[in-house]
């Protein structure tokens, strides 16, 4: 006969593998998120007056969020894997396909950035 405590701990531990599944999809929505607000910065940079240093920040802070956003959907699938692998949860394969593609998706901000910096900074020059 099973004893109560026992009977909670298998529902505590699908607590906290929920909670580390569902961590990186918050981070990647807060990072998309991010990415909006700085491109939204950016294009209305004229209208609001704001310096170069300001300018600057929030295209610093739009590569840290597509930075964000990539980390957060690799850790998100790599999270999946290894959660099937070891048993820990039931994961479907088209959910893992999906993340899959949205990690391989959130490089091409990343590149924009990064090439956009470049081109900046032989404009500088």
């Amino acid at each position: 006969m099973e004893t109560a405590e026992s009977l909670e701990s298998p529902e505590k531990d699908d607590r906290g593998i929920l909670f580390v599944r569902r961590f990186p999809r918050w981070t990647a929505i807060a990072s998309f998120a991010l990415m909006c607000l700085c491109l939204a910065g950016l294009t209305l940079s004229k209208a609001l007056r704001l310096d170069m240093a300001a300018t600057g920040m929030l295209f610093q802070s739009l590569y840290a969020g597509a930075l964000g956003f990539f980390i957060s959907a690799s850790a998100r699938f790599s999270l999946d894997i290894m959660y099937g692998i070891l048993g820990l949860a039931q994961v479907r394969i088209a959910a893992i396909l999906a993340w899959v593609a949205l990690a391989a998706a959130s490089l091409i901000p990343l590149a924009l950035i990064f090439a956009l910096q470049r081109l900046a900074s032989g404009f500088q020059s």
